[in-house]
């Protein structure tokens, strides 16, 4: 028997389409909204909607870290996992602020007196896309840190990943 593809929850999605959705509304009401301080987005590369302080999400490898002795690792494991992590930093970080100014200027298209509705759908375009860069550097990195875990230790990083997404965020 297959199992049905998974697909992300309703309140995710939905909490997704926020951020995107108070800029839109906004620009579309014509309120004007002060620049830099509007949208915890537009400050924090990384988003409002990871679980971590302002907004992002912790590093794979800090919750490798902080989790080091329930999944068996030991310091030489734990050096390659900041190794892999360290040299994919720069990347991320350049990415990050890529997408933020691709963020920025849809924030600015859309907050204009008359929003060019081609330029602000273009724009949006290439928000999207350097998010996706985004995304695929991070799951590259979460795989190539994947490959110095046994079996055992990726089953229990799975539980530590659910019990995570089950507490509630303070």
């Amino acid at each position: 028997m297959s199992e049905a593809p998974k697909t992300p929850s309703a309140r995710r999605v939905r909490k997704a389409r926020a951020g995107w959705s108070c800029v839109l509304a906004a620009a579309l009401l014509g309120i004007g909204i002060a620049a830099g301080a509007e949208e915890p987005w537009l400050r924090e590369p990384g988003g409002p909607h990871g679980p971590g302080p302002h907004g992002r999400r912790p590093p794979f490898d800090a919750v490798l870290e902080r989790n080091a002795g329930r999944l068996g690792l030991d310091d030489a494991a734990l050096s390659r996992i900041r190794a892999v992590a360290d040299a994919a930093r720069p990347e991320s970080e350049r990415l990050e602020e890529a997408l933020h100014s691709e963020r920025r200027r849809v924030h600015d298209l859309l907050t204009s007196d008359s929003p060019d509705r081609d330029a602000a759908l273009a724009q949006v375009e290439r928000a999207g896309s350097a998010r996706t860069a985004l995304e695929k550097q991070r799951i590259t990195t979460m795989l190539e840190i994947r490959k110095l875990l046994t079996p055992e230790q990726r089953v229990e990083l799975v539980k530590i990943f659910r019990e995570r997404k089950r507490k509630p965020r303070e």
